[in-house]
């Protein structure tokens, strides 16, 4: 050869790089309810609109992610849950977080939360739930329907912005329907 040294990489010995990889990936989830738990704890004190605006200016992380982190965090359930038996992602976390606590807790003891779970069936938890909601509503009490206008600046990052908006509107008004329609 031209004088370069060739390493001769080993086989994998699998039972060991699974245990090493999924430890590692089992973190994910941990650090994020880690994080998640930090920025309820900041929220609920003085001096939160500065912190927060310094996560974001430093670039550590955008308005939309520590808004579902809070959402994550002001769920006890998720919160109280074994790390390893979440999905390693955020949104998904996000998702289960709002759902209500007795049918997260349903879903665990039916052994449908794990760290397989997908973004979609979260999601599709949401829909569903809320869909039974509104049926109940519906037919137990009369309506009124509010519009609200807002307009973006910007295009980038309006659609996050409106998830953000609905989700603080229905933490804060559980009884209301809220349904986003954009153009």
């Amino acid at each position: 050869m031209d004088g370069q040294q060739v390493e001769v990489l080993h086989p994998i010995d699998l039972p060991d790089a699974v245990t090493r990889i999924g430890a590692s990936w089992r973190k994910a989830a941990e650090s994020i309810l880690e994080t998640a738990k930090l920025l309820h704890d900041y929220n609920l004190r003085e001096g939160w609109d500065d912190l927060k605006s310094k996560l974001i200016a430093q670039n550590i992380m955008k308005d939309a992610v520590i808004s579902m982190l809070l959402g994550i965090g002001r769920n006890q359930c998720l919160m109280q849950m074994d790390p390893k038996m979440l999905p390693p992602s955020y949104n998904t976390l996000y998702s289960m977080s709002r759902v209500d606590e007795k049918t997260l807790q349903k879903k665990l003891e039916k052994g449908e939360i794990g760290p397989d779970l997908l973004l979609e069936d979260a999601r599709d938890w949401v829909a569903s739930v809320k869909t039974k909601n509104t049926v109940e509503k519906k037919s137990s009490t009369p309506h009124f329907k509010g519009t609200i206008g807002l307009k973006f600046p910007y295009v980038r990052g309006a659609k996050s912005q409106l998830d953000e908006i609905k989700s603080l509107i229905e933490k804060k008004f559980p009884d209301v329907e809220v349904t986003l329609k954009h153009s």
